[in-house]
């Protein structure tokens, strides 16, 4: 509109000036035609640059991108696509205008400090804040907004930021695997801008969003920085100045006055009454923004039964009156006028025929607040037969559109582009009003049961062990804390066992210290349970597991331990069907789920090759329920507490444990139960590592015919002890058996699931592996080539099993003087272990130790060098002196001894050596290639003479008994 009138106001200018201009000519004398024209065309740009300098509001508007409030606050954008405009406000600001003036300043001058708007929900930061930053933009200062409800949120935006700034994508992906610090990279391209810029965090609720330290605290050192030569401003609850880890400046901001309080009625309901009766109502609402804003636009709507600012006190007098003779509690504060303000919107859809839209804001609001509520969440079905208010699925839509109608709820659209859903936003101050009338409501059971019932449906249809569900299961995981918070302690265990399996979808995706988070937030939930229930053992269980995952062995082992002293209360088996959660943390992989097989699986077997089908592998076989005995828990936990010890590289220790577990399985469950076969699998693996080779040999052939025998021949049991039964016949030297072995599991898994499902790619490494060995290096080295590229594509570039083909990869480069093979970079894979794992996880460890080989390959001695004496030390101390790795490590380290000429030390490196192992294997053993430990996943393989490195034979920490290696 504003350009329409400025065209509107040229032409009649125009008109205007020739008419002026013909008249002066005449009374000036001029009678040419060209002094004329001449004349009137000076007034003509007069006129126009008069035009120009009229203010074009809608170019203004356009230099500042728009976003609604809900897109600004989606946290599941991705750092290519994630939006950083500022949200559109919901109404004019009024009041507040001192702090917009002194931070708009700060804008445009940067004075160093981080800038903090502080204050309870509700009382506008966010509005302040937006202010700012439209103002800023119209000052020619770069502004961005990042919605910073959570830390992926914060990364993702931040990367997103550099990335429309021009720092190259490389970077941006190196940033994204760990390479380099993502942090690093941000806060150092800021310190490159010239221009003023303003960059807004809002709802920083978490300090800990930015980053922790060991300590738990923020340090300083993590997203959250001096800006420098630019502005940060944060939006957040908190006021303590202390909870950011470096100095801020804090702006607290207060409600509104009664006259502003008063000013934002008027201007959004002007015919609902006179300035002092708004006063009035101001101050009743307690002059907080948000419920000025709910209590206007409900004045405001069409049809509303109440339409003045006093009827709508004398509304929230009453009510308030019944709420205080019911509660025990007195509440004086405003936040009380607060609640009963919501109450009067949903007394207006009532009355409009809308009465389920109380019950469903209670049920929303007891979800996270501040997080996009999945629109699939909410299943119709579900809530119908849980809710109390709600009888067929049809009241479900219409009371979601009644609480959008009034603004009680936002709906966020979602971007099918970017992988972000449909969803909803409650307001935290609404959910949490809204979840205080749940206290003394009769209604709370429903409410508590229903969204109990929505998560165990929604999760329900999520595999934790695919990698399309790990999305939706992280979004869902704050849910599934706030709902677990809330529960009465006999509907606890059930969300107990909801939040288990959100643990097993971020230990599937890698995420194992949200796992570790997750569980011990479960754990101390559960105190509330006397005596512990089940599925707190579960819990507890599944959170050794997750600490030995992480390499963290002995608190590992504390755990467990624990667990079992509190499984002993559930000692017997109880002949009801196996879940298929109760073995999740039995027959898993170590450190990651992602290629664990579904269980019970009628696999249909094509006998057509795979070759004749190009491009239509059969589809995953959909897990079947079997009728077998659960196995009780003391023994699932005996037979995790013996992985820990092999983990230790306590080897007779684990060997005995295994074989009383197994034992307890026979005589419980029989030879063709999971946990018999998964025991006796482990056995197996640990005769292996510790040089019985020959009886190990025997355990797998025999697991091999138990499996073909009760699952079929094409199981993923079966293919997998055939798989390892081939990998020791490879370490006895039976390389032609083995082969044949191998080769003919590949086949069937091409056959079964295709040619790049993950089964069929961990056949594919282990049979590389093998050619290796055979000497048959170019070829390995264009298998683990593509088999690292089809994991690249499927899992990522650092999941666990491209890490070990990759590893493998550089191993097999090295050998053949192969130095510049991209994906062959040792120490890339080294970065992303010490990311995944830790610094001193035995799988960084290991990688270190063929990293010393290489360098020792290469030429480079002394730096091989010291790199093995550091390493030999480290391996001492996190596995034991006498444990294969470490024992690998030191006779790496008297081979480069050797190299430099240091005989004597040398040969009494190589002794010692000899000693150890003679110790530690059987005299078979010696003769042969030393395996490194099975839990591990490496085995011990000669590239040249006296220089053994290690080639992973399965990925981090998987155990074969479930799955074939990677």
């Amino acid at each position: 509109m504003a350009g329409l009138r400025r065209w509107a106001l040229l032409g009649g200018l125009t008109g205007f000036v020739c008419a002026l201009g013909l008249v002066i000519a005449r009374l000036v004398g001029i009678t040419s035609v060209s002094d004329t024209i001449g004349l009137v065309s000076a007034a003509l740009g007069a006129a126009s640059f008069a035009v120009s300098l009229w203010p074009d509001e809608s170019a203004a508007a356009a230099r500042l991108p728009r976003l609604t409030a809900s897109e600004a606050r989606s946290e599941t954008l991705n750092a290519q696509s994630m939006s950083l405009s500022v949200p559109v406000p919901g109404s004019r600001l009024v009041g507040q205008q001192h702090l917009v003036a002194r931070l708009l300043a700060v804008a445009r001058r940067s004075d160093g400090r981080v800038h903090v708007l502080s204050g309870m929900g509700g009382i506008g930061k966010t509005s302040i804040a937006a202010e700012v930053a439209r103002q800023a933009a119209r000052k020619s200062v770069r502004v961005w907004w990042i919605s910073a409800t959570d830390r992926a949120a914060v990364q993702q935006g931040l990367l997103s930021l550099v990335e429309q700034t021009g720092v190259e994508p490389a970077e941006i992906e190196r940033a994204l695997s760990g390479r380099v610090s993502g942090a690093d990279l941000v806060w150092h391209h800021l310190s490159t801008l010239r221009r003023p810029w303003l960059l807004v965090f809002d709802n920083v609720d978490d300090a800990t969003v930015f980053g922790e330290s060991a300590f738990g605290e923020l340090d300083g050192r993590g997203w959250l920085r001096d800006p420098g030569g630019g502005t940060l401003l944060l939006t957040s609850r908190l006021v303590d100045p202390n909870a950011w880890g470096l100095p801020v400046h804090l702006h607290p901001v207060s409600p509104l006055s009664p006259e502003q309080g008063a000013q934002a009625l008027t201007s959004l309901a002007p015919a609902a009454g006179t300035l002092g009766e708004a006063t009035d109502l101001a101050v009743r609402l307690g002059c907080v923004p948000l419920a000025l804003r709910v209590a206007g636009n409900y004045l405001a709507s069409p049809g509303a039964r109440i339409d003045s600012f006093v009827e709508y006190r004398e509304a929230l007098d009453d009510r308030f009156m019944a709420i205080q003779r019911r509660s025990s509690v007195p509440h004086p504060n405003a936040r009380t006028s607060v609640i009963m303000t919501w109450e009067m919107s949903l007394d207006q859809l009532d009355a409009e025929g809308c009465p389920q839209a109380r019950p469903l804001l209670r049920l929303m609001s007891c979800f996270a607040g501040a997080t996009p509520i999945p629109v699939s969440l909410l299943d119709e079905e579900t809530i119908t037969q849980h809710l109390d208010g709600i009888t067929v699925p049809e009241e479900v839509d219409a009371g979601v559109r009644g609480l959008l109608r009034v603004g009680l709820v936002q709906a966020d659209r979602g971007d099918h582009e970017s992988d972000r859903p449909p969803a909803f936003l409650v307001h935290p101050l609404v959910a949490e009003t809204s979840r205080a009338h749940l206290h003394d409501s009769a209604d709370a059971r429903s409410v508590q049961v229903t969204t109990l019932a929505l998560l165990e449906a929604a999760i329900g249809t999520l595999d934790p062990r695919l990698p399309n569900d790990w999305v939706p299961l992280s979004r869902l995981r704050a849910h599934v804390l706030a709902v677990l918070t809330s529960l009465p302690s006999d509907l606890l265990p059930a969300g107990i066992a909801v939040a288990n399996r959100v643990a097993w979808g971020l230990t599937c995706a890698g995420s194992l210290r949200m796992a570790e988070d997750v569980l011990r937030f479960v754990l101390r939930q559960s105190d509330r349970l006397a005596p512990p229930h089940l599925e707190t053992v579960r819990a507890t269980h599944a959170l050794g597991h997750t600490l030995r995952a992480r390499g963290r062995f002995h608190e590992a082992q504390e755990t467990l331990q624990r667990a079992l002293q509190l499984a002993a209360r559930f000692p017997t088996a109880d002949g009801s069907p196996v879940s298929h959660d109760s073995v999740i943390f039995v027959l898993r992989p170590r450190s990651r789920l992602l290629e664990l097989e579904r269980r019970f699986t009628p696999v249909v077997v094509d006998e057509r090759s795979a070759d004749d089908r190009p491009g239509s592998p059969l589809d995953p076989p959909v897990p079947g329920r079997s009728r077998l005995p659960r196995a009780d828990l003391a023994t699932e936990v005996r037979f995790e507490l013996a992985t820990v010890l092999f983990a230790l590289g306590d080897f007779a220790g684990a060997e005995s444990e295994c074989e009383g577990v197994l034992e307890t399985c026979r005589a419980s469950y029989g030879d063709d139960h999971e946990l018999t076969i998964a025991v006796q699998h482990e056995l197996a693996t640990v005769l292996r590592a510790r040089g019985a080779l020959n009886r190990a040999e025997a355990e797998f052939r025999t697991i091999s015919s138990t499996c073909a025998r009760g699952y079929g021949a094409h199981h993923p049991f079966t293919l997998t002890a055939r798989h390892n039964h081939a990998g020791v016949l490879q370490v006895l030297g039976r390389l032609s058996r083995a082969e044949a072995e191998l080769t003919d599991v590949l086949h069937t898994a091409r056959r079964t699931y295709g040619p790049e499902h993950p089964s069929t790619l961990a056949h594919r490494h282990e049979l590389a592996g093998l050619w290796f060995e055979r000497g048959e290096a170019n070829l390995a080295e264009r298998e683990f080539d593509q088999v690292v590229a089809a994991r690249r594509r499927l899992l990522g570039a650092n999941h666990p099993s491209t890490l070990a083909s990759r590893h493998n990869l550089a191993a097999v480069c090295a050998a053949q003087g192969h130095w510049n093979v991209p994906d062959a970079d040792l120490p890339l894979v080294m970065t992303s272990l010490v990311d995944l794992a830790g610094e001193r996880h035995p799988d960084t460890l290991a990688a270190r130790n063929t990293l010393g080989f290489i360098q020792l390959a290469r030429g480079s001695r002394e730096q091989a060098l010291a790199e093995l004496r550091a390493l030999s030390a480290e391996r001492a101390i996190v596995l034991g002196p006498e444990h294969p790795s470490t024992l690998t490590t030191r006779h790496n380290l008297a081979a480069a001894l050797l190299d430099t000429g240091d005989r004597v030390n040398a040969e009494a490196e190589f002794r010692a050596v000899h000693d150890a192992r003679s110790r530690v294997f059987s005299s078979q053993h010696l003769l042969l290639p030393i395996p490194a430990p099975r839990w591990n996943s490496w085995a011990t393989r000669r590239t040249a003479p006296g220089r053994p490195c290690e080639l992973r034979a399965q990925a981090v920490h998987s155990r074969s008994a479930d799955l074939p290696p990677a």
